[in-house]
């Protein structure tokens, strides 16, 4: 939708800013905000500032994946309406309007807005500051992909002062824009996860039940494994190919991938591909370093074997080697079949890890996974026929995520340009 602009516009004098309706002031945050630094009760949640901007209780969005202090020393009060500025991870947008009351990090700057102030408005100034890349540069950089913007920083920033009203009507516009762009992509989200699992349900049927409905089927005799056709047979990993352990070779041995670059593959967890189509690694080793890392000859299916991705599988049909996050199978008669068996044995693989923080599945017993194995001319059929499937859903996937991209484009663009003046909402519905 085309909104119209405001009818006259004046320099503001700042950089990232440009021209504001004629209408605004400029004026330091600390103008519209009060540093605070509030007790707190003893039962008293933690809230967090999550870079998506939202300040809420952490119960509210999970529990897992956070460190509770023994001690909350220097741990302040927070309520509602109160504005929040993570000083670490404000850069990346962790800045936002309590939805809570609770207990906060001392390493969150919690504002009071003053009475001409709408603390909404001004989170969506902030975030499109960070956004713009401003604060990281005039901030104090303290570790990777991280910055120091405390209050002492943010209290100086220039920013536009509209009335008051014109503020709250801003913030109302957005809050009902975003809302229903939101409810856009949570759709597609939606859609994106029932494919996902209608991909991970037709593999798992065609490996394990074929292609033929009238098959007649037997007990497969393995715990984990459902009844396969009469004629299948079930066999280790171990039994379907020699499995190799990759490595890191020395830094001097690793080289940027660019085109025409002479070396060979060597795939990380994020470099597979998970659509069954032949991985890319993002990075080459020198010839160098086939002394240091074990070459593997295509084609070859992956497997993740360390870490959070554990029994992520790629497939690379391209001679290379791998890290030491990765098992790699090769020698298979049937690589690509073994590689979609495998992406429907997730559970079976997990069930097989050790480790309580960092799962970890050893080669020998990754080895030990069974698999349902059918003769050799099925297995080509159920390959190419989960080619084509797979094939298909992939590509709805992927234009639900180019939705998603276009809608959170348009999502920070409609933000950008009412906060800054560039629209005039004042008179939206």
């Amino acid at each position: 939708m085309n909104w119209p602009a405001y009818p006259e516009y004046k320099a503001s004098g700042v950089d990232w800013l440009g021209d504001v309706p004629a209408g605004w002031t400029m004026d330091r945050l600390k103008h519209a905000f009060s540093r605070v630094n509030r007790s707190y009760s003893v039962n008293a949640e933690t809230v967090t500032v999550f870079r998506d901007g939202e300040v809420t209780r952490r119960s509210n969005r999970r529990t897992d994946g956070f460190t509770e202090a023994d001690k909350y020393i220097g741990y302040q009060g927070i309520n509602p309406g109160d504005l929040a500025i993570h000083a670490m991870d404000g850069f990346a947008g962790a800045i936002g309007v309590s939805d809570s009351a609770g207990k906060c990090s001392p390493v969150v700057s919690v504002c009071s807005a003053k009475a001409d102030a709408d603390p909404y408005f001004y989170a969506h100034i902030l975030r499109h500051i960070a956004r713009s890349g401003y604060l990281t540069a005039i901030a104090k950089g303290v570790r990777e992909r991280s910055t120091d913007f405390r209050w002492a920083d943010a209290q100086g920033l220039l920013v536009p002062f509209p009335p008051a009203s014109e503020q709250q009507r801003i913030a109302d516009f957005l809050e009902r824009e975003t809302a229903k762009i939101d409810a856009l992509i949570d759709k597609q989200n939606q859609l994106i996860a029932t494919l996902r699992e209608d991909r991970t349900a037709t593999i798992t049927h065609a490996v394990t039940k074929g292609l033929n409905p009238d098959a007649e089927m037997k007990d497969s005799q393995v715990l984990v494994l459902p009844p396969l056709p009469a004629h299948w047979e079930v066999r280790a990993v171990k039994h379907l190919g020699q499995l190799v352990t990759g490595s890191t070779p020395p830094t001097d041995e690793l080289a940027n991938y660019t085109e025409g670059t002479e070396g060979f593959p060597w795939y990380r967890p994020e470099d597979l591909d998970t659509s069954g189509r032949p991985s890319v690694a993002s990075r080459l080793l020198t010839v160098s370093g086939r002394a240091t890392v074990p070459y593997l000859k295509s084609p070859a299916v992956f497997v993740v074997s360390i870490g959070a991705t554990l029994g992520k599988i790629g497939y690379s049909e391209v001679d290379g080697s791998s890290n030491q996050q990765i098992t790699a199978i090769v020698g298979s008669s049937n690589a690509k079949f073994v590689y979609y068996a495998l992406s429907a044995s997730h559970s079976q693989i997990w069930a097989s890890s050790m480790g309580n923080t960092i799962p970890i599945i050893s080669a020998g017993r990754l080895g030990a996974v069974r698999l349902p194995v059918p003769p050799a001319d099925e297995q080509n059929q159920i390959a190419a026929f989960l080619d084509d499937q797979c094939a298909v859903i992939d590509a709805l996937i992927k234009k639900s995520t180019e939705v998603i991209a276009m809608l959170l484009e348009y999502r920070s663009a409609l933000i950008t340009a009412a906060v800054t003046g560039k629209i005039d909402v004042r008179e939206a519905a």
